[in-house]
């Protein structure tokens, strides 16, 4: 065999070469190392975490942001607006009932009733609810409180429960 020939660790001369074609990233929480020729993106992720991505994956966890979406309309706002369009629909065809309206809609049943129901709520709170700025957060009123409110039949009284609960969430009218 071939003895007393000079042995060299391959691996070490191999790991050094490596080393010097890559960046060291020591900003982040843990060291690593990034071929320096190898594009990447940045992307803030819950809770402030920061992960190194492609840049395509980097741009698209950017854009699912809530902080870097567009305003968009409250939920209720949709819901009043489909509340009054199942109205119409109801009405252009006399024979039909919620439970089919439910069927074509691939809605449940409960689900149309509760819809409608928010036609129920005085015209007062109705301007309200379309006069509400487009918001890149959920409503601080919930889906819960407008059905709670929807379903109170004297509008004495819901327009009381309205400013209490505007009281207690501390919304500007």
């Amino acid at each position: 065999m071939l003895k007393n020939l000079p042995r060299t660790n391959g691996l070490r001369t191999v790991l050094d070469e490596l080393r010097e074609s890559f960046v060291q990233i020591s900003d982040l929480n843990n060291n690593f190392y990034l071929y320096d020729e190898a594009p990447f993106g940045q992307a803030t992720g819950a809770k402030g975490r920061r992960r190194l991505l492609s840049p395509d994956a980097a741009k698209s966890t950017q854009q699912r942001l809530r902080s870097n979406q567009s305003p968009a309309p409250p939920a209720i706002q949709n819901l009043l607006k489909r509340a009054h369009l199942l109205k119409t629909h109801l009405a252009a065809r006399p024979g039909i009932t919620k439970s089919a309206l439910a069927r074509e809609m691939k809605l449940d049943p409960s689900r149309i009733t509760q819809i409608l129901s928010l036609l129920n709520l005085t015209r007062e709170i109705q301007n309200y609810i379309q006069a509400l700025p487009p918001t890149k957060h959920h409503s601080r009123i919930g889906d819960r409180e407008w059905m709670r409110l929807a379903r109170i039949q004297d509008h004495i009284h819901q327009l009381q429960e309205f400013e209490a609960l505007l009281d207690t969430k501390s919304i500007p009218v």
